[in-house]
């Protein structure tokens, strides 16, 4: 029968991660505890539809990795189909949120002057930048020439698209990609030269040429952006010339181009808002009584903390209907909140064995691994700064670690 073939194949596949899947699994349950003394229940729905459709998800892929067959070539070739369903999706979000500027029919234009399909611009820009990792690991395997028209074609589609959609984080994690991949490409190819060769110079560890090559790629990003910019500032004062024409407003909530909020990391204007925030929860955290700082006043409350606060700072920073939307920005903070200590270090404990796992593969050279630690590295690095709901409610970190 298949049935008991796939369960085993699926508990072979689960060993992989057996830390991980355990301290996930406490993590789930404890902070299902939580919620029987929670105050501010609000959300568990929109949270939890989620983490229910990505452990189904986790499950599928799972079963499509393992399914018929024990071969790691063919469960290598199942992965790198993954991967290439990750960079088609990333030059399709970012082919239609240009072809939606130029005729929005097919989704509302909320930002003006920046590329989005949708309201949170830092989600788009991460599937749009995964997708060109994804891409790029892809591409990198195959050993073609950096200036081929595959590479050329992904980073000048998605690259311009993470940029243009203001998204700060994920275009300084771009930037960090890029220089990686650079340096990476550079020394690899100069080992293979000196190994054909036999000749060892100390003066160059690097492929000038190939530096020169990316330096290329880079000019051509830089200049699609510009005139993609140009192209959308001038696509929205039509806009705003069409509903002058019909007596009618602008819609969208953001004029402002992408260029104009890269600004904002010079005046520290998105980096003080979130110490705000996190200075807000750590004096409440350190308030709490014993009991409390042990298992929080559950689920929710680093939602509800922002809504009744009377920090000054705070209060000055955010209008009312925005503090309705905030949370603590980072999954330790607002584990600490919610679900105390416990629930802190056993989110710790899941990020931990993950690195571990990480460390094995690359001591082991698995194939593919760089594009785990970067992703996941990413992935890690959004849920301490931001998310709402956790790491549990990002959909990236269920997807690569069924994949990993």
């Amino acid at each position: 029968m298949q049935l008991p073939r796939t369960i085993t194949a699926l508990g072979q596949e689960l060993k992989r991660l057996f830390w991980v899947w355990i301290f996930l699994g406490l993590y789930l349950g404890w902070e299902i505890v939580t919620l029987s003394y929670s105050i501010y229940p609000e959300g568990v729905f929109d949270k939890y539809k989620v983490v229910f459709l990505m452990v189904c998800f986790t499950i599928l892929i799972l079963w499509y990795r393992q399914k018929g067959t024990s071969s790691e070539f063919l469960m290598d070739s199942r992965r790198k189909t993954l991967l290439f369903v990750f960079a088609v999706s990333a030059m399709t979000a970012a082919v239609l949120s240009v072809i939606n500027i130029s005729f929005p029919v097919l989704y509302p234009v909320l930002y003006g002057r920046r590329l989005s399909l949708r309201l949170d611009y830092n989600l788009f820009s991460q599937v749009v930048l995964f997708g060109l990792i994804a891409g790029e690991t892809l591409i990198g395997a195959r050993q073609e020439n950096i200036l081929c028209k595959k590479r050329l074609f992904l980073w000048l589609v998605c690259a311009p698209a993470v940029v243009l959609s203001s998204s700060r984080r994920n275009t300084i994690f771009l930037l960090c990609f890029f220089v990686w991949t650079v340096l990476y490409t550079a020394v690899k190819i100069k080992k293979e030269e000196t190994a054909k060769t036999g000749k060892h110079s100390l003066k160059a560890i690097v492929s000038w040429k190939s530096v020169l090559q990316w330096a290329a790629v880079l000019m051509g990003v830089i200049v699609l952006t510009g005139l993609m910019q140009i192209y959308l500032d001038w696509q929205y004062e039509r806009m705003e010339e069409r509903a002058r024409l019909e007596n009618r407003e602008v819609t969208g909530i953001s004029d402002g181009s992408a260029l104009e909020r890269y600004e904002q990391i010079a005046q520290g204007g998105g980096e003080s808002k979130r110490k705000i925030i996190w200075s807000v929860a750590i004096r409440e955290y350190a308030d709490f009584s014993l009991t409390e700082k042990l298992t929080g006043k559950g689920f929710g409350y680093d939602r509800l903390l922002y809504q009744k606060t009377d920090d000054r700072e705070l209060l000055e920073a955010y209008a009312p209907e925005s503090r309705s939307l905030l949370s603590a920005h980072c999954f330790v903070l607002a584990d600490l909140l919610n679900s105390g200590l416990i629930g802190a270090v056993l989110g710790i404990l899941i990020w931990a064995a993950i690195g571990v796992r990480l460390l094995k593969m690359l001591l082991a050279g698995e194939k593919g691994t760089m594009f785990f630690v970067i992703t996941l590295g990413i992935t890690f690095a959004n849920n301490l700064i931001s998310n709402r709901y956790g790491f549990l409610y990002d959909k990236y970190f269920w997807l690569l670690l069924s994949m990993l």
